[in-house]
């Protein structure tokens, strides 16, 4: 999946196998092009083997002393939450996670629920899952053929080591949306749909690809039959999932969302780092309609949420629309993501003076 490979058609071969009739040369040499592109290939496999297993060890070892030392902060309060869980009954969980965290999203409690019943310290049970958000990212930038200064680039990116520190229920959501974009079929599906459980927030990148498909849409004289029938399954089915969030997790929802407008400013100062992410955008991309429409819903939100998850939250669909296009290694994006690299200093030297990384 994540690996080119030199593929023949049967139009291919016939042409091919016709012209060996006067040239006995050309099969042989298809031949070794085919074994040199399956050697390379096996190649390719050992070497992102190998980058994986030293990948997993640097991150666990890196995760475990980031995270003792992160103390305070949000992870107060996840510490607090984790040491509740142990004994407690699997009913407790919503009533612990909303009194103690103030989230409500199950798919995080539950996890909790089982590392902390298993008696697993809590820094060694998420040091795990970041090792394997770590991986899974790898290969999801490996499918997309990004350059290896960029993949480490990202991977001591700013808002990459919040997910692996304090942000620890979108930790999860992000690392379900990445098993949903680098899986096929029903097991994508299934992923694309945990994702929001795990943080509702993760509804906000799906309304910005939602606003995205709008930009496409062209009114057609005739329906087709298929698109009646998707929609007939799609809508009723999201409308449902959305009122099932609405009615169980609207206070919790609406609590969070007031906390976050509280703690930041808004206005236009506060989003210069959003603005100057969109303007780099506009420059880079090739379809600047969609790219806008993509972008318009994080700036919706910018007010309620606050600007810095605001802006993890426009890196991401950033990004993700440059990668779709092909563009995952525009000259443009080195020193950007140099600069977000640089910006973890400043994060990584708070969490071990004062053991927390937002000071």
């Amino acid at each position: 999946m994540f690996y080119r490979a030199q593929t023949l058609t049967k139009t291919g071969l016939a042409k091919i196998n016709k012209k060996s009739a006067h040239d006995g040369y050309v099969l042989p040499q298809l031949s070794r092009s085919v074994l040199q592109a399956s050697v390379n290939n096996k190649k390719s496999r050992v070497f992102d083997l190998i980058i994986v297993v030293i990948l997993s060890i640097v991150t666990y070892q890196v995760s475990i002393y980031l995270l003792g030392a992160y103390q305070y902060g949000d992870q107060e309060h996840y510490r607090n939450f984790y040491e509740h869980l142990e004994g407690a009954d699997f009913k407790e969980i919503a009533r612990l996670q909303v009194s103690l965290v103030g989230g409500s999203e199950p798919i995080f409690g539950m996890l909790m629920w089982v590392g902390a019943n298993l008696g697993v310290p809590k820094d060694t049970y998420i040091s795990i899952f970041n090792v394997i958000l770590v991986v899974v990212f790898f290969f999801f930038l490996r499918k997309y053929n990004v350059s290896a200064i960029l993949i480490l680039l990202l991977l001591t990116n700013f808002y990459f080591l919040v997910l692996l520190t304090s942000a620890e229920r979108l930790k999860f959501s992000y690392l379900i949306l990445i098993l949903a974009a680098i899986t096929s079929g029903w097991p994508s599906k299934v992923f694309s749909v945990l994702a929001p459980i795990a943080h509702f927030q993760t509804l906000i990148n799906y309304l910005s690809l939602l606003f995205e498909r709008l930009s496409k849409i062209r009114f057609l004289r005739r329906v087709r039959l298929s698109l009646l029938i998707k929609s007939a399954v799609i809508i009723p089915v999201a409308l449902a999932f959305l009122l099932f969030i609405f009615f169980n997790y609207s206070e919790a929802i609406v609590s969070k969302t007031v906390g976050y407008s509280e703690q930041e400013a808004s206005g236009l100062i506060s989003l210069v780092n959003l603005i100057g992410l969109f303007l780099i955008g506009i420059f880079v991309t090739k379809d600047r309609a969609r790219f806008c429409m993509a972008m318009l819903p994080i700036f919706l939100v910018a007010d309620f949420l606050g600007t810095a998850r605001v802006n993890m939250i426009g890196v991401v669909v950033f990004y993700f629309f440059l990668l779709r296009e092909g563009k995952g290694n525009h000259i443009v994006m080195y020193p950007l993501m140099a600069y977000f690299s640089f910006k973890s200093i400043g994060y990584i030297s708070a969490i071990i003076e004062h053991g927390n990384g937002f000071i």
